[in-house]
């Protein structure tokens, strides 16, 4: 009996151990709507703008917007509140959705991702314009998204260098590979 409670604790305890805490991850805050982007900007060749982004509830919502389009682009890294809100009116939501875990875990990245180096631009192409990741961290305090550089390709290529934003970047190719 003593070998079978023994057996039993440590198996219960290997479980746990094994478990995801997710109650160690930092919540979504509610009141940000936008969690991540992939964005495609070329004034080659005509005007290109078009992308999609991640909102709060893992929803992937798609745009493409001509030059008369009143979109807000991060001015030294931030948008205001009301600029996102303006930019997601020209987005539509797509069948495609993040689980709310999956999103969790993600989000979660993004603070350590913030003190990445980021790496020397290096010219690579002409008039492929930019092709750029970014994950968002939004202060109620000020009412801005802050933009988490994550990559950049086309005309130009540098990335973020933390571990953690690489990751970021993986998963948001494969997001980009079932929209495209």
């Amino acid at each position: 009996m003593k070998m079978i409670s023994k057996f039993l604790a440590i198996s219960i305890l290997f479980f746990c151990l094994s478990c995801e805490n997710k109650d160690n991850l930092p919540p979504i805050p509610t009141e940000q709507f936008v969690l991540f982007q992939y964005s495609h900007v070329n004034h080659a060749w005509g005007y290109i703008n078009k992308g999609w982004l991640i909102d709060h509830e893992g929803n992937v919502l798609k745009y493409n917007v001509d030059n008369n389009a009143n979109w807000h682009f991060s001015e030294k890294g931030f948008l205001s509140n009301t600029e996102m809100i303006e930019n997601l009116s020209h987005a539509e939501l797509t069948e495609i959705r993040v689980s709310e875990e999956e999103l969790q875990e993600m989000f979660s990245l993004i603070e350590e991702a913030k003190k990445g180096e980021i790496s020397e631009a290096k010219n690579i192409g002409a008039d492929m314009g930019a092709i750029v990741f970014s994950g968002y961290d939004f202060s109620a305090d000020s009412n801005k998204y802050e933009q988490v550089f994550l990559s950049q390709s086309g005309d130009f290529e540098r990335e973020n260098k933390h571990k953690k934003a690489q990751k970021l970047v993986k998963w948001l190719k494969e997001i980009n590979d079932q929209i495209n």
